[in-house]
């Protein structure tokens, strides 16, 4: 009888070691190749060898989908070029409350001041005319909570834009 329960005990486990497989890994997927074409005005970015399963996850702002590449604005166009490090003057950086922005231009002229935050939203934008290019605008900082922020400065003259962007560090 002991010999019998004896069988009927190894049985099970040698049927489960038959059944067991080692562990295995699998590479993991990267990119084989991609690049980015523009449709409708939207860049988008593909690849090739990512995964075919795949999950979006979607809230008002903001759309994630694993192995897809999603579209982006162009944060430089064509047209827009750098504008030269002496031809705007932001100060006092770091600053409590305003922030000044002495424009040195050739002539006249729109001036665009975006603020954004670390994300790049959008908190407030100021337009100006320069007639002279020299006039010099401010900007108020008063209703931010202290951190650091994106000045956005973009010029535009004769149907040319030239783009300049600032650190601010907002104090208190």
């Amino acid at each position: 009888m002991i010999k019998r329960i004896r069988g009927l005990t190894i049985l099970p486990a040698m049927l489960l070691a038959l059944s067991a497989q080692a562990q295995t890994m699998t590479p993991a997927t990267i990119n084989a190749s991609g690049g980015s074409k523009e449709l409708a005005g939207n860049t988008y970015g593909y690849s090739i060898g990512e995964m075919t399963l795949v999950h979006t996850v979607a809230t008002p702002n903001l759309v994630v989908t694993q192995g897809i590449l999603q579209p982006q604005e162009k944060a430089l166009d064509i047209s827009e070029l750098a504008l030269p490090s002496d031809a705007l003057t932001v100060y006092p950086n770091p600053s409590d409350d305003i922030v000044y922005i002495q424009p040195k231009m050739e002539g006249s002229g729109a001036l665009i001041l975006t603020l954004m935050d670390i994300t790049g939203r959008k908190l407030q934008e100021q337009k100006a005319v320069l007639t002279t290019g020299m006039e010099k605008q401010s900007m108020s900082l008063s209703s931010l909570a202290a951190g650091t922020y994106l000045l956005q400065a973009a010029f535009s003259r004769n149907n040319k834009s030239f783009v300049r962007n600032f650190k601010i560090q907002k104090l208190k």
